[in-house]
């Protein structure tokens, strides 16, 4: 149960989303379909260690659009540096995904869970793409 000195995202703490990871079967080797219209974070992770979070905001085509965007041919997912690092080690990633919805308000959630994400888990990845993270 959430207490009322914690900040909610939705009806959940921090910490309880952050309990919500839901590993994806074959990452980024292979296209991950049954994701379509499926809003939330992404998290890769390398040898344990998380690397990258980020948020999958299209409503049509949710996250398996932005997997996909890592490992396709084009490199509009990789014009800046966590989506280069991504795409270099693609075939070593592990990849979790917290659902946040299907709606406009699952679109808000994740991009309200992202910034506390990236404090609470430091990935290496998204600090030359966002400075703010360093500060407390």
């Amino acid at each position: 149960m959430a207490t009322t000195d914690a900040p909610l995202y939705g009806e959940k703490t921090l910490l309880e989303w952050d309990r919500l990871w839901v590993r994806v079967p074959n990452g980024l080797k292979a296209k991950q379909r049954h994701l379509r219209s499926k809003l939330g974070l992404i998290r890769c992770t390398l040898n344990g260690r998380v690397m990258y979070i980020g948020t999958a905001a299209d409503r049509r085509a949710g996250i398996a659009k932005r997997l996909y965007d890592f490992i396709r041919k084009s490199p509009s997912g990789r014009n800046h540096y966590a989506g280069r690092k991504i795409y270099e080690n693609r075939e070593n990633l592990e990849v979790d995904v917290i659902y946040t919805g299907t709606s406009f308000d699952g679109q808000n959630l994740a991009e309200a869970l992202k910034t506390p994400m990236i404090r609470l888990h430091r990935p290496e990845w998204n600090v030359a793409n966002a400075p703010f993270q360093r500060k407390a």
